[in-house]
């Protein structure tokens, strides 16, 4: 998954106002939002033949709470 934000805003005078985000804490939020999504997809989700393994909704935890490890990454660039 890629996804591309701004880093600032346009505030009600029309000004634009920079935003910074510290990188560490961005990608524990990032992760915990998504897994939150995730965990809460149980019920609407059609578990393709090849995942047939996931029987349960503790099975979707696991595998949504362990997948991935260390693997998230987030980049912040520079404006240009």
């Amino acid at each position: 998954m890629h996804v591309s934000v701004t880093l600032g805003g346009i505030d009600d005078a029309g000004v634009w106002k920079d935003l910074s985000f510290h990188p560490s804490a961005l990608r524990r939020r990032w992760m915990w939002n998504v897994r939150q999504y995730l965990l809460s997809q149980w019920e609407h989700t059609t578990v393709p033949p090849e995942n047939a393994h996931l029987q349960s909704e503790n099975d979707w935890r696991h595998l949504v709470l362990n997948a991935g490890g260390q693997h998230w990454h987030i980049h912040l660039s520079k404006k240009t």
